[in-house]
């Protein structure tokens, strides 16, 4: 029978539709949990900006105050220089000096330069180098402007090789007459230690300038970038000139990677301090987060996935059962509509044939005329007892002899019929897989192997290969999608062959009885009387067929167990 070459059926729409709606549920889900995460990632930089902002400005308070008090011991010492002449190097002003130094760690030394530009007094005497500092941008602030009272300068070397340092100045006098300057040679290196005390993470930054954009110290400490001047960089160009204090996100210079920015002026004096917080470091927390819930919505989706394809997999599954269902019950009522019929055809065509034999004893024409009519009537008749068996074997009402049966040796008894059937185009083989008894009627499982064989042959132009295998295999109940099902033992006999194959709506009308692809030529009752009988013996048929990938005909045995 030949029933493989209509249009195959498309894939099922709500298989689609649950699909797509399983991954708009999920869409639903990631976007929130997207939005959240973004939500939360702007806390993050908020807060991390508002704690930036708070560390700066304590920073901004604890250098004012520094400075405040080295301004304290300057104006002393200016105090005593102005009020009366007092010789170089004056044992009593240098022991003031001395112990005004001794509170403030920070500051390297005290000095007084004269008005020619020389040291007059010195916390390192009787070590003071006499050169002059007459050159110095900080001595020549003072005496070209008499209006000038303070001033710290910019990061300067030490001539006397103590390293980099700032100089807080105060003028003597009151600057009608320029008496010199006071000096403090504060020690960068002591901010770099105390920013570095303050403990802050991997990825922060700690800066000290000066208003014209030279760095004084910084942690962590980079020695070669003392004394540089970042005057063209976005804090000193953009931010600076508007608002003394603020807060922004920058990637650029001097550092090469993003971070957020708080700067702040310190009060009355021309310096800047500011502090980094590498953006890496402050959404470390979050991003931890972010993967996690990144993993969380993969495997939300994995099981999403999982439990719709187990969800639309049971449906296929149920739908088939009740397919098979359907399909069962319409048969059923065929076989019983047939087999009245064919009892009913079986009555007649015995009355036909009794009154044939008394006409062919009667006849005694010479010519033969009647005797032939009579023949052909016979032939007829034979074919019609046939197809009234075939119809009775569907109907369930032709009994069978079911015994314990060897299916492997059943097959290797009846390989050279199934060879013959097969025709020489076609190669058969024979694949016997594990042994297994069933109770069938031999006979008939003859007879429907070689109608499969046949059919096979067929379908696939009587060229191509058959293939005859056994198997055991398990088959589960309906129990619901969520919980297990019973498991069933079968013994598959199936016929195999590499045919064009056949569509799904074709398969599945292909066990009903008068239904062909072969037109005229076919019954359409070789698949419907196989399926009447494993009926009948418990068993099943499962037709597995897909356009381009041939047919497998799978008869299904109740295993037998001992």
């Amino acid at each position: 029978m030949d029933i493989r070459r209509l249009p195959r059926e498309r894939f099922p729409r709500h298989s689609a539709v649950a699909l797509g709606l399983t991954v708009l549920a999920w869409l639903l889900v990631a976007t929130a949990v997207a939005a959240d995460l973004w939500a939360d990632r702007q806390r993050e930089i908020g807060d991390a900006e508002r704690a930036a902002s708070a560390t700066t400005a304590l920073m901004e308070a604890h250098t004012a105050r520094t400075f405040q008090v080295v301004d304290l011991a300057l104006q002393e010492v200016a105090r005593r220089v102005d009020e009366a002449p007092l010789r170089r190097h004056d044992p009593r002003l240098r022991e003031v000096m001395r112990e005004r130094l001794q509170g403030m760690d920070y500051v390297r030394a005290l000095f007084v330069i004269g008005p020619d530009g020389f040291i007059q007094h010195d916390t390192d005497y009787p070590g003071t180098p006499d050169v002059s500092l007459a050159d110095r941008d900080y001595f020549l602030l003072h005496r070209r402007n008499p209006s000038q009272v303070t001033s710290i300068s910019s990061p300067l070397r030490s001539r006397s090789g103590t390293g980099w340092f700032v100089a807080a100045t105060r003028r003597i006098g009151d600057g009608r007459v320029f008496k010199g300057i006071a000096v403090a040679a504060i020690q960068l290196q002591s901010f770099s230690d105390l920013y570095q005390r303050m403990g802050l993470g991997e990825g922060h930054q700690i800066v000290l300038f000066h208003e014209d954009g030279r760095l004084i110290a910084q942690h962590p400490m980079d020695p070669s970038r003392i004394g540089q001047t970042y005057a063209d960089y976005p804090l000193f160009r953009d931010h600076l000139p508007s608002a003394r204090r603020g807060v922004y996100l920058t990637a650029g210079p001097p550092l090469p990677y993003e971070r957020i920015f708080s700067y702040e002026k310190v009060s009355g004096q021309p310096l800047v301090v500011g502090l980094s917080y590498a953006t890496s470091a402050v959404l470390a927390p979050w991003r931890r987060a972010a993967i996690t819930s990144a993993a969380g919505l993969a495997l939300l989706l994995a099981v999403m996935l999982v439990a719709v394809l187990m969800f639309l997999r049971e449906q296929q599954r149920q739908q088939r059962l009740r397919e098979r269902q359907l399909q069962g019950e319409k048969l059923e009522a065929l076989g019983q509509l047939t087999g009245s019929i064919a009892h009913d055809v079986a009555n007649m065509m015995g009355i036909v044939a009794g009154n044939l034999e008394i006409v062919r004893r009667a006849a005694a024409d010479r010519d033969g005329t009647v005797a032939l009519a009579v023949a052909r009537a016979q032939h007829a008749l034979d074919n019609g007892a046939s197809m009234t068996r075939q119809l009775l074997s569907f109907a369930r009402a032709r009994p069978l002899e079911v015994v314990e049966l060897d299916l492997h040796a059943l097959l290797r008894d009846v390989l050279p019929l199934l060879e013959q059937a097969a025709g020489p185009g076609v190669k058969l083989e024979l694949v016997l897989g594990d042994p297994g008894h069933c109770r069938a009627d031999s006979s008939q499982v003859e007879v429907a192997l070689i109608n499969l064989v046949v059919n096979a042959r067929h379908a696939m132009g009587d060229q191509g290969t058959v293939v005859v295998r056994t198997s055991l295999i398990a088959r589960t109940g309906a129990r619901g999608w969520w919980r297990p099902a019973a498991t069933v033992e079968f013994l598959d006999l199936t016929v195999e062959d590499d045919g064009p194959g056949m569509p799904d709506d074709v398969r599945r009308r292909a066990l009903e009885p008068f239904f062909t692809t072969k037109g005229e030529s076919g019954t359409g009752l070789d698949l419907a009387q196989v399926y009447g009988l494993m009926r009948q013996l418990g068993g099943d048929v499962e037709i597995d067929s897909r356009p381009g990938r041939g047919t497998a005909v799978h008869l299904l045995f109740p295993v037998q167990r001992a």
